[in-house]
Protein backbone atom coordinates (compact mmCIF):
# COMPACT_ATOMS: atom_id res chain seq x y z
CA UNK A 1 0.00 0.00 0.00
CA UNK A 2 1.32 3.53 -1.06
CA UNK A 3 2.78 5.19 2.15
CA UNK A 4 1.22 8.82 3.57
CA UNK A 5 3.52 11.14 4.16
CA UNK A 6 1.33 12.18 6.95
CA UNK A 7 3.73 14.52 9.46
CA UNK A 8 3.44 16.91 7.15
CA UNK A 9 1.22 20.23 7.86
CA UNK A 10 -0.12 18.05 10.92
CA UNK A 11 -0.52 20.42 14.03
CA UNK A 12 -0.03 18.84 18.21
CA UNK A 13 -4.03 18.91 18.29
CA UNK A 14 -4.94 16.78 15.49
CA UNK A 15 -6.39 13.84 15.63
CA UNK A 16 -4.91 11.08 13.19
CA UNK A 17 -6.69 9.26 10.78
CA UNK A 18 -5.45 6.33 10.00
CA UNK A 19 -5.60 5.42 5.94
CA UNK A 20 -5.89 1.79 4.93
CA UNK A 21 -6.82 0.89 0.89
CA UNK A 22 -7.89 -2.81 -0.25
CA UNK A 23 -4.99 -4.10 -2.48
CA UNK A 24 -7.51 -5.13 -5.21
CA UNK A 25 -8.77 -1.50 -5.60
CA UNK A 26 -5.00 -0.54 -4.87
CA UNK A 27 -4.31 -2.69 -8.27
CA UNK A 28 -7.05 -1.23 -10.24
CA UNK A 29 -6.18 2.41 -9.91
CA UNK A 30 -3.31 4.48 -11.37
CA UNK A 31 -0.68 4.67 -9.02
CA UNK A 32 -0.62 8.36 -9.46
CA UNK A 33 -4.01 8.64 -8.23
CA UNK A 34 -3.55 6.84 -5.28
CA UNK A 35 -0.60 9.59 -4.44
CA UNK A 36 -2.46 12.50 -5.69
CA UNK A 37 -5.16 11.47 -3.31
CA UNK A 38 -3.22 10.94 -0.13
CA UNK A 39 -1.44 14.17 -0.82
CA UNK A 40 -4.51 16.32 -1.26
CA UNK A 41 -6.55 14.53 0.77
CA UNK A 42 -4.24 14.77 3.87
CA UNK A 43 -3.82 19.15 3.14
CA UNK A 44 -7.33 19.20 3.29
CA UNK A 45 -7.84 17.17 6.27
CA UNK A 46 -5.07 19.25 8.18
CA UNK A 47 -8.23 22.25 8.04
CA UNK A 48 -10.19 20.41 10.14
CA UNK A 49 -7.46 19.20 12.66
CA UNK A 50 -7.11 16.07 11.51
CA UNK A 51 -3.69 14.16 10.32
CA UNK A 52 -3.47 11.48 7.31
CA UNK A 53 -1.50 8.75 8.28
CA UNK A 54 -0.77 5.16 6.81
CA UNK A 55 -2.08 2.09 9.15
CA UNK A 56 0.87 0.12 9.74
CA UNK A 57 1.14 -3.04 12.01
CA UNK A 58 2.90 -0.90 14.31
CA UNK A 59 -0.13 0.89 14.96
CA UNK A 60 -2.49 -1.85 15.38
CA UNK A 61 0.14 -3.49 18.06
CA UNK A 62 -0.47 -0.18 19.97
CA UNK A 63 -3.10 -0.37 22.64
CA UNK A 64 -3.01 3.19 23.46
CA UNK A 65 -4.34 3.75 20.03
CA UNK A 66 -7.39 1.31 20.44
CA UNK A 67 -9.84 4.90 19.95
CA UNK A 68 -8.10 6.15 16.79
CA UNK A 69 -10.08 5.90 13.58
CA UNK A 70 -9.39 4.04 10.27
CA UNK A 71 -9.95 5.46 7.24
CA UNK A 72 -11.10 2.66 4.58
CA UNK A 73 -10.96 2.79 1.03
CA UNK A 74 -12.48 -0.23 -0.68
CA UNK A 75 -14.76 -1.23 -3.99
CA UNK A 76 -17.56 -3.09 -4.79
CA UNK A 77 -17.86 -5.77 -7.60
CA UNK A 78 -17.71 -3.64 -11.04
CA UNK A 79 -21.19 -2.42 -11.80
CA UNK A 80 -21.25 -1.95 -15.24
CA UNK A 81 -18.63 -2.11 -18.09
CA UNK A 82 -18.58 2.15 -17.56
CA UNK A 83 -18.92 2.51 -13.97
CA UNK A 84 -16.90 1.47 -11.10
CA UNK A 85 -17.54 2.04 -7.56
CA UNK A 86 -15.25 3.60 -4.48
CA UNK A 87 -16.39 3.27 -0.62
CA UNK A 88 -15.57 4.82 2.28
CA UNK A 89 -16.40 3.60 5.46
CA UNK A 90 -14.83 4.53 8.54
CA UNK A 91 -14.21 2.04 11.82
CA UNK A 92 -12.16 2.41 15.16
CA UNK A 93 -8.41 0.58 15.60
CA UNK A 94 -10.00 -1.64 17.76
CA UNK A 95 -12.52 -2.86 15.55
CA UNK A 96 -10.59 -3.11 12.67
CA UNK A 97 -8.12 -5.52 15.27
CA UNK A 98 -11.48 -7.34 15.86
CA UNK A 99 -11.77 -7.66 11.98
CA UNK A 100 -14.94 -5.74 11.70
CA UNK A 101 -14.49 -4.10 8.59
CA UNK A 102 -17.52 -6.07 6.80
CA UNK A 103 -19.60 -4.32 9.76
CA UNK A 104 -18.41 -0.80 8.95
CA UNK A 105 -19.29 -1.50 4.93
CA UNK A 106 -22.74 -1.79 5.56
CA UNK A 107 -22.66 1.87 6.77
CA UNK A 108 -20.24 3.80 4.84
CA UNK A 109 -18.99 7.74 5.09
CA UNK A 110 -19.45 7.93 1.60
CA UNK A 111 -20.03 5.39 -1.49
CA UNK A 112 -19.56 6.59 -4.60
CA UNK A 113 -19.44 5.51 -9.16
CA UNK A 114 -17.16 6.83 -11.17
CA UNK A 115 -16.53 6.41 -14.67
CA UNK A 116 -12.31 5.56 -15.24
CA UNK A 117 -11.95 8.41 -17.88
CA UNK A 118 -13.20 10.91 -15.49
CA UNK A 119 -10.57 9.61 -12.93
CA UNK A 120 -8.73 13.25 -12.21
CA UNK A 121 -12.46 15.43 -11.78
CA UNK A 122 -13.32 12.39 -9.71
CA UNK A 123 -10.69 12.62 -7.12
CA UNK A 124 -11.33 15.78 -6.68
CA UNK A 125 -15.30 15.31 -5.54
CA UNK A 126 -14.21 12.34 -4.09
CA UNK A 127 -11.82 14.12 -1.53
CA UNK A 128 -13.90 17.13 -0.77
CA UNK A 129 -17.08 14.65 0.03
CA UNK A 130 -14.72 13.01 2.52
CA UNK A 131 -13.77 16.08 4.44
CA UNK A 132 -17.76 17.48 4.51
CA UNK A 133 -18.85 14.16 5.87
CA UNK A 134 -16.36 13.91 8.08
CA UNK A 135 -16.59 17.41 9.59
CA UNK A 136 -20.03 17.07 10.59
CA UNK A 137 -19.78 13.41 11.53
CA UNK A 138 -16.69 13.66 13.39
CA UNK A 139 -15.67 17.62 14.42
CA UNK A 140 -16.91 19.91 17.00
CA UNK A 141 -17.11 23.01 17.10
CA UNK A 142 -16.44 24.77 20.60
CA UNK A 143 -17.15 28.09 21.87
CA UNK A 144 -15.70 29.05 25.36
CA UNK A 145 -16.65 32.06 27.47
CA UNK A 146 -15.78 32.95 30.96
CA UNK A 147 -16.36 34.84 34.02
CA UNK A 148 -13.73 37.15 34.59
CA UNK A 149 -13.46 37.53 30.23
CA UNK A 150 -9.97 37.94 28.60
CA UNK A 151 -8.58 34.80 30.48
CA UNK A 152 -5.78 31.78 29.16
CA UNK A 153 -6.89 29.07 28.35
CA UNK A 154 -4.53 26.36 27.26
CA UNK A 155 -5.32 22.40 26.69
CA UNK A 156 -3.63 19.23 26.59
CA UNK A 157 -3.62 19.36 22.81
CA UNK A 158 -1.48 22.51 22.51
CA UNK A 159 -4.15 25.06 22.08
CA UNK A 160 -4.10 27.98 23.89
CA UNK A 161 -6.42 31.53 23.56
CA UNK A 162 -7.77 34.26 25.32
CA UNK A 163 -11.41 33.80 26.02
CA UNK A 164 -14.07 34.56 24.12
CA UNK A 165 -12.71 31.81 21.71
CA UNK A 166 -13.84 29.44 18.83
CA UNK A 167 -11.66 26.21 18.49
CA UNK A 168 -12.72 23.42 15.97
CA UNK A 169 -11.90 20.13 16.65
CA UNK A 170 -11.82 16.13 16.34
CA UNK A 171 -14.42 14.52 18.80
CA UNK A 172 -12.61 12.93 21.48
CA UNK A 173 -11.39 14.36 24.80
CA UNK A 174 -10.00 17.73 26.03
CA UNK A 175 -8.79 19.30 29.42
CA UNK A 176 -8.95 22.81 29.52
CA UNK A 177 -6.95 24.93 32.04
CA UNK A 178 -6.06 28.40 33.28
CA UNK A 179 -4.29 30.30 36.01
CA UNK A 180 -5.14 33.99 36.07
CA UNK A 181 -4.09 36.13 39.15
CA UNK A 182 -6.09 36.59 42.01
CA UNK A 183 -8.17 33.71 40.43
CA UNK A 184 -8.31 29.82 41.88
CA UNK A 185 -6.41 27.50 39.08
CA UNK A 186 -8.98 25.99 36.66
CA UNK A 187 -8.78 23.02 35.10
CA UNK A 188 -12.02 21.06 33.42
CA UNK A 189 -11.98 17.94 31.28
CA UNK A 190 -14.44 17.76 28.96
CA UNK A 191 -15.90 14.97 26.82
CA UNK A 192 -16.74 15.27 22.70
CA UNK A 193 -18.28 12.64 22.07
CA UNK A 194 -20.64 14.18 19.74
CA UNK A 195 -20.46 16.17 16.34
CA UNK A 196 -21.62 19.74 16.24
CA UNK A 197 -21.16 23.13 18.23
CA UNK A 198 -20.64 22.97 21.93
CA UNK A 199 -20.45 26.07 23.96
CA UNK A 200 -18.89 26.25 27.88
CA UNK A 201 -19.08 28.85 30.18
CA UNK A 202 -15.80 28.59 32.69
CA UNK A 203 -16.62 30.72 36.13
CA UNK A 204 -13.25 31.52 38.13
CA UNK A 205 -13.44 31.14 41.37
CA UNK A 206 -11.58 34.09 43.56
CA UNK A 207 -8.77 33.21 45.38
CA UNK A 208 -9.17 33.85 48.95
CA UNK A 209 -6.51 35.80 51.07
CA UNK A 210 -6.38 33.16 53.63
CA UNK A 211 -6.65 29.21 53.43
CA UNK A 212 -10.39 28.51 54.45
CA UNK A 213 -9.15 24.69 55.82
CA UNK A 214 -7.20 26.40 58.45
CA UNK A 215 -10.49 28.60 59.70
CA UNK A 216 -12.43 26.53 61.43
CA UNK A 217 -9.46 24.90 63.49
CA UNK A 218 -8.47 28.46 64.41
CA UNK A 219 -12.23 29.25 65.27
CA UNK A 220 -11.79 25.73 67.58
CA UNK A 221 -8.84 27.19 69.24
CA UNK A 222 -10.01 30.97 70.03
CA UNK A 223 -13.43 29.14 71.37
CA UNK A 224 -11.40 26.56 73.71
CA UNK A 225 -8.80 29.66 74.63
CA UNK A 226 -11.85 31.69 75.72
CA UNK A 227 -12.91 29.14 78.06
CA UNK A 228 -10.19 28.47 79.63
CA UNK A 229 -10.34 31.92 80.48
CA UNK A 230 -13.74 31.98 82.13
CA UNK A 231 -12.13 28.52 83.84
CA UNK A 232 -9.23 30.89 85.28
CA UNK A 233 -10.90 33.77 86.10
CA UNK A 234 -13.72 31.51 87.99
CA UNK A 235 -11.41 29.73 90.26
CA UNK A 236 -8.80 32.96 90.48
CA UNK A 237 -12.34 34.38 92.02
CA UNK A 238 -12.58 31.70 94.51
CA UNK A 239 -9.34 31.28 95.24
CA UNK A 240 -9.13 35.51 96.28
CA UNK A 241 -12.37 35.03 98.21
CA UNK A 242 -11.00 32.52 100.70
CA UNK A 243 -10.12 34.07 103.88
CA UNK A 244 -7.19 33.42 106.34
CA UNK A 245 -9.30 31.31 108.35
CA UNK A 246 -9.85 29.19 104.91
CA UNK A 247 -6.68 29.07 104.34
CA UNK A 248 -5.68 27.58 107.53
CA UNK A 249 -8.97 25.47 108.25
CA UNK A 250 -9.17 23.99 104.75
CA UNK A 251 -6.26 24.13 102.91
CA UNK A 252 -6.62 21.65 100.22
CA UNK A 253 -9.88 23.61 99.16
CA UNK A 254 -7.64 26.77 98.96
CA UNK A 255 -4.62 24.91 97.35
CA UNK A 256 -7.12 23.56 94.75
CA UNK A 257 -8.66 26.68 93.47
CA UNK A 258 -5.27 28.26 92.65
CA UNK A 259 -3.73 25.08 91.03
CA UNK A 260 -7.45 24.75 88.67
CA UNK A 261 -6.76 28.57 88.42
CA UNK A 262 -3.43 28.37 87.05
CA UNK A 263 -3.58 24.99 85.12
CA UNK A 264 -6.60 27.09 83.24
CA UNK A 265 -3.99 30.19 82.59
CA UNK A 266 -1.92 27.37 81.32
CA UNK A 267 -4.22 25.79 78.76
CA UNK A 268 -5.14 29.68 78.12
CA UNK A 269 -1.84 30.68 76.81
CA UNK A 270 -0.96 27.43 75.19
CA UNK A 271 -4.45 27.83 73.15
CA UNK A 272 -3.49 31.42 72.00
CA UNK A 273 -0.60 30.43 71.00
CA UNK A 274 -1.70 27.84 68.25
CA UNK A 275 -4.86 29.92 67.25
CA UNK A 276 -1.80 32.60 66.42
CA UNK A 277 0.07 30.02 64.70
CA UNK A 278 -2.77 28.06 63.05
CA UNK A 279 -4.22 32.08 61.54
CA UNK A 280 -0.76 33.00 60.87
CA UNK A 281 -0.22 29.55 58.55
CA UNK A 282 -3.86 30.43 57.01
CA UNK A 283 -2.37 33.21 54.86
CA UNK A 284 0.72 31.62 54.68
CA UNK A 285 -0.48 28.45 52.83
CA UNK A 286 -2.52 28.65 49.70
Amino acid sequence: MSAVNAQQGCTSEARSLYFSINQTLEQNLPHSFITDFNKELGASLTEIHFCLKTLTPEILSDTTARDDIVMYMSSENQITDSFNSIIISILTINDWAKGNIGTSLEHPLISITYQPEELNTFRSVLIKKIVENIRTQYVCHIRIQSSPPNINITTDLGLEGKTPLEWILPVGNLTLRSKTDGYEPFQKKIVLDEPGIHTYFLELKKKQFYNSRLIIPTVVLLLSSAACYYGEHYHYSRYTNYGRDDALNNPGVFEKSYNSAKKFETAKYTLLALCGTSLTLSFIIK
